[in-house]
């Protein structure tokens, strides 16, 4: 008797923008906040180049980098890694030295936002897909190739050390020719990581600004990695990315991957609605680009709290997925484990 044949799982590739980040941020607050005050503390780019205008205007100790731009310091906060970039290329004196300042700012403001009463955020979200995807009938059906993130901070590394059971120097981040050989579900920090820099690795994280640099060790490696993990998955599952005009680099990488395939592999988006139909306005020489609402040909069901970011900016799209997610795939008493229940209800 013929034996049935097994379907291949899809090979799925993960991207985290800022705004998985910030769903986490939220997330912890719960419903304890404000929309108001949330807001405030948001790690989206707008929510950091709004508190940095205010520390360029308030405090004693810029006065010197705000005297060297205050020709053209608004009084409207600029995307902050547009400023950066504009500041370093004009090649004034003390530009590279304003420059630098105002990375330092970038970093003091996100590490200080990653922390509730004082404690730095625990990756719930993160935790809650990983593990889901550790899952037999997941892995059945969905094969992750790589997790690649933009974001400086370590809560996707906090999430990969506990559900995978490894130490930092295990994690397979391609930064080192070592690394990238070792076998394991790669992480990929294409822009760097503030521990990297703290833990003494030697290893600078590319700061903000539009143009960066990506042909230096360790990040020809990664992104290396990243073009081959692309050229194999199916699906590339974007969560809080906005591709806008600081993203270059990775609209690049994507195209060419795109090139070197015989088809191109779908882009979902994960995110506010009226944010999909943005990226996919910007993006439209992609041929596969699906809003959250049409993945899985409609099949997952949303919160309509994600339609509509203007009207519903307390809603949390990352959360909202993962949640429908687990429902479509999962028996309801897999849903009991503990990095699941919470997150994967409604």
């Amino acid at each position: 008797m013929q034996k049935a044949r097994t379907s291949t799982p899809l090979r799925i590739a993960y991207l985290f923008g800022a705004g998985a980040t910030h769903a986490e941020v939220m997330y912890s607050y719960g419903s304890e906040l404000s929309q108001d005050i949330k807001e405030k503390k948001g790690l989206l780019t707008s929510n950091i180049s709004e508190r940095i205008h205010q520390a360029l205007n308030k405090s004693k100790k810029l006065h010197r980098v705000k005297n060297a731009l205050i020709r053209v310091l608004s009084d409207r906060p600029a995307n902050i890694e547009q400023f950066i970039t504009l500041i370093e290329s004009s090649r004034r004196k003390g530009s590279h030295e304003h420059a630098n300042a105002l990375r330092n700012l970038v970093k003091k403001d996100i590490t200080t936002h990653l922390l509730v009463d004082g404690k730095t955020v625990k990756p719930t979200l993160y935790s809650a897909l990983l593990f889901f995807h550790q899952l037999k009938n997941i892995a059945k059906k969905e094969k992750v190739l790589a997790y690649m993130t933009l974001n400086y901070d370590g809560l996707l590394d906090r999430a990969y050390r506990s559900v995978y059971n490894v130490k930092t120097k295990d994690i397979p981040y391609c930064n080192h020719t070592s690394s990238c050989a070792k076998k394991g579900m790669s992480l990929l920090k294409l822009h760097g990581s503030f521990e990297w820099e703290d833990s003494g690795l030697n290893v600078p994280w590319i700061p903000p600004g539009t143009q960066k640099e990506y042909s230096e060790e360790p990040y020809n490696l990664i992104w290396a990695k990243a073009a081959e993990v692309l050229a194999e998955c199916d699906v590339l599952r974007v969560i809080g990315c906005s591709f806008d005009k600081n993203d270059a680099g990775l609209i690049n990488l994507l195209f060419k991957a795109h090139l070197k395939r015989k088809h191109g592999f779908t882009i979902e988006l994960i995110d506010f609605d009226d944010s999909g139909i943005e990226i996919r306005k910007a993006l439209g020489f992609f041929p596969n680009i699906d809003k959250m609402l049409n993945i899985e040909h409609g099949r997952l069901q949303f919160s309509q709290a994600i339609n509509n970011a203007k009207t519903n900016w307390d809603a949390n799209p990352f959360k909202v997925w993962l949640a429908a997610k687990c429902k479509l795939m999962l028996p309801p008493n897999s849903m009991q484990s503990t990095k699941l229940k919470v997150v994967c209800k409604m």
